[in-house]
């Protein structure tokens, strides 16, 4: 079976429209092109479409556990893991063993989410540009869709390209050809392309993104802030709310920094990451960095900051038994996500362990196993739901692309010494640490920081891995095998079945 036969023409029926009505799924089922011309006969349907495409990112084989939590961040062995017992799908991954069958059925269910949501967003665009008529009377509308179908296509043709393409900027000698899927049919076989024509591809879609984001999101008005409610802003429509769970122009222009980061622009991500960091509107800051205020509300993904999150209203069903977070529950290595407590001194090692709010707000330090070992559990996606309901705007999401990246990505590409140590200062205030005016005194000790910060701020965000990938290191923290990495064991290998292989 190859990627023709992943690929699935979908309607989706949306059973709340409202993007707060989020405990409401989607039926997500494969149709006839007479019933998907029938779902694109009312401008409802339009949104019904994106909204059901949002929920597919959400699924567990994508961004709602695989590509956050689990199998991304094993990669990047970034999770406590001595044996197989348990998960062996995890262990195998962490070894960076692509030829076993668990790691083999991890990474299909992967490639197969991608190219089933990235199929949805062909469909969306379809309808868009050739089947308007039900919204063409409304532009605004119409282009806030179009440039959100997209955005959700490049960020998923993007991880396509950061897990199982080459090494970028010319590091490796594997070269990789990748398909870039425009295809609504399963009888269409998406074109392969190579590294140069694969990401000329991405820059397109891109800049369709933001052309007709630029000219209708709300974001170029109105804060995130303001957009998570209708006291913060008033719209006859109640579909441009909640800009902060979609692909707005600032996220998009994240993932465009992330993205010129990853392919070596570094003058490129440079400044974007600068002008995200600095977009205003309506007087206030798009997005603000995540001081003590979210923390201990219990907002532990740090929501301020997100520039594009997910909602997911059964998170807490599946992540309170991975991750354990602050239940009191006894551990169990290997079966749950955590760390061990050397793992974790390591991971702040240098920091300011009695100030710093990360360390001392999303690690639950008090886990125990059956034997009294300690192993600390992550509570970035812990929820108590006895002691009440979440909600579905500052608990049940999972984080895509935060400001505190942008923070990171324009240290780590600066040339300016001074530049670097203003940014690094704003970033760890909102840890609660301040750090001296000149705390780096080279570029090399800034990157060095940076990659400490990035393992503790994204862990079971997904980012670790591709960040190794890009620098090409030749060894990952926690890493237990002696020899280095090699660049086969960053390309992950595409299904057995796809059609180039």
């Amino acid at each position: 079976m190859n990627i023709k036969h992943y690929i699935t023409i979908f309607s989706i029926v949306l059973l709340g429209l409202s993007l707060s009505a989020c405990s409401e799924w989607l039926d997500v089922r494969s149709e006839t092109e007479d019933k998907e011309e029938d779902l694109f006969d009312k401008e409802s349907g339009f949104k019904s479409a994106l909204t059901g495409i949002y929920m597919s990112l959400a699924d567990e084989n994508a961004y709602g556990q695989r590509l956050t939590m689990t199998a991304i961040d094993e990669l990047a062995c970034l999770w406590y893991c001595s044996d197989f017992d348990y998960n062996p799908s995890y262990y195998y991954l962490h070894k960076h063993n692509y030829s076993n069958d668990y790691a083999k059925e991890e990474i299909k269910a992967v490639y197969q989410q991608l190219f089933n949501i990235i199929t949805q967003a062909n469909v969306l665009i379809k309808n868009l540009n050739d089947n308007d008529g039900a919204i063409h009377h409304n532009p605004r509308l119409k282009a806030l869709i179009l440039g959100e179908a997209y955005a959700i296509r490049a960020w998923c043709q993007f991880d396509v390209l950061r897990l199982f393409g080459q090494l970028p900027a010319s590091q490796g000698s594997v070269k990789v050809r990748l398909p870039y899927s425009n295809t609504t049919s399963i009888n269409d076989i998406p074109h392969y392309y190579d590294y140069d024509e694969y990401v000329a591809k991405l820059r397109e879609d891109i800049s369709k993104a933001l052309e007709q984001l630029q000219t209708s999101d709300p974001v170029m008005d109105y804060p995130l802030s303001q957009l998570n409610s209708q006291t913060g802003a008033t719209f006859d429509d109640d579909f441009y709310y909640y800009r902060r769970n979609r692909l707005n122009y600032w996220a998009v222009k994240a993932m465009q920094a992330r993205m010129d980061l990853y392919l070596g622009d570094s003058t490129k991500a440079h400044d974007e990451a600068i002008e995200v960091i600095n977009a205003r509107a309506n007087g206030e800051p798009v997005a603000q960095l995540a001081a003590d205020a979210n923390l201990e509300q219990g907002y532990l993904t740090l929501p301020s900051e997100h520039l594009f999150s997910i909602s997911k209203y059964d998170m807490f069903e599946y992540t309170n038994s991975i991750f354990v977070g602050s239940s009191g529950s006894q551990v169990t290595p290997n079966r749950h996500l955590l760390l061990s407590a050397e793992m974790l001194a390591q991971l702040f090692q240098g920091t300011d362990l009695s100030a710093n709010n990360r360390y001392l707000n999303l690690w639950y330090q008090k886990a125990v196993t059956n034997q009294g070992t300690m192993y600390p559990t992550l509570c970035k996606y812990y929820f108590n739901t006895n002691s009440g309901t979440p909600s579905m705007v500052y608990h049940a999401i999972i984080p895509m692309i935060r400001l505190s990246e942008m923070y990171l990505i324009a240290m780590e590409t600066t040339n300016s010494i001074d530049e670097a140590n203003a940014l690094y200062y704003d970033y760890m205030r909102d840890h609660k640490i301040t750090p001296t005016a000149d705390n780096f005194k080279s570029i090399d000790e800034v990157k060095e920081e940076v990659v400490k910060e990035y393992r503790r701020e994204f862990i079971a965000e997904g980012q670790v891995f591709y960040m190794y990938k890009r620098t090409f290191a030749k060894d990952m923290l926690w890493r237990d095998n002696e020899d280095n990495i090699t660049e086969s064991d960053y390309i992950v290998p595409l299904p057995d079945t796809e059609y180039e292989n």
